[in-house]
């Protein structure tokens, strides 16, 4: 299941994974105030994005955007990448679900390594605010959405191959 803290203690919970430890060093650099990573992600305007190559095969997504309200996401799900999430400014609940609970709406799309699927109701709910790293594993589903109004988000999801 999804590991949800600080920084600190999902790397504490994660020593054992080498590649998730890279993942969350690049995210250690976000969070550096002098950090040319953090110029590039807060000079992001509102729904920009920019991939960064991390190597072996991970892949950074840094993004700006604004919140989106719960009618308006879907739950998701990816087969070969796990999903380490650290928002950095703002806040979103983040509702997590076991993918066999899930209905797919759309079969998987293998070019967005992504399955779609329709609305559930009966998910754990986590209020996410900046400085917090999650980690979705392909058996999580999981959505995030607007708190109440929409707010600027910005976020990095590291995109880290399974096996």
């Amino acid at each position: 299941m999804a590991i949800f803290g600080s920084l600190e203690t999902v790397r504490a919970q994660t020593k054992a994974w080498p590649e998730i430890q890279a993942a969350l060093a690049y995210v250690e650099k976000l969070t550096r105030q002098d950090s040319p990573e953090r110029s590039r992600l807060f000079a992001l305007a509102a729904d920009e994005s920019v991939k960064v190559d991390l190597g072996g095969g991970m892949v950074a997504i840094d993004a700006a955007y604004m919140s989106r309200p719960r009618p308006d996401v879907f739950f998701e799900t990816h087969r070969r990448n796990i999903d380490v999430q650290a928002l950095l400014e703002g806040e979103e609940f983040m509702e997590i679900a076991s993918r066999a609970r899930l209905t797919p709406e759309q079969p998987y799309d293998d070019v967005k390594d992504m399955i779609k699927y329709r609305d559930y109701a009966d998910t754990s709910v986590l209020r996410a605010r900046s400085g917090e790293v999650m980690i979705f594993f392909p058996e999580d589903g999981h959505m995030s959405h607007a708190v109440t109004s929409p707010v600027l988000v910005r976020k990095c999801v590291v995109k880290v191959p399974v096996g």
